[in-house]
């Protein structure tokens, strides 16, 4: 597993990357489809941050949240390719830390 001041490090830029894009775009534009993939990105985050700090195992009804590796990859890679990969890399750790029970 990452040391622990990577995954602190890898929590606090996905935290920022999803500020910037905010800053940078209208998310909450009801016409916007790119919202859906933040949200997906947040939450997956925060089932994270609970799974590492808490050791809360995510539940089987929260695993979809780490499932949208291809398109948010296909929406944000480009300007967006941090956002991507640090979600990839959530997703990751959250299986090899085994989170999901």
């Amino acid at each position: 597993m990452e040391k622990k001041q990577e995954i602190i490090d890898l929590i606090s830029s996905t935290c920022l990357e999803l500020e910037r894009f905010k800053a940078d775009r209208n998310i909450f534009d009801a016409s916007n489809p790119t919202k859906h993939n933040i949200y997906v990105i947040e939450i997956a985050l925060a089932l994270f941050q609970l799974g590492y700090f808490v050791n809360r195992p995510i539940e089987t009804s929260e695993e979809y949240w780490f499932e949208g590796a291809y398109y948010i990859h296909y929406d944000f890679d480009g300007e967006w390719g941090v956002l991507a990969d640090n979600y990839s890399r959530i997703v990751s750790l959250a299986n090899r830390s085994n989170f999901f029970r």
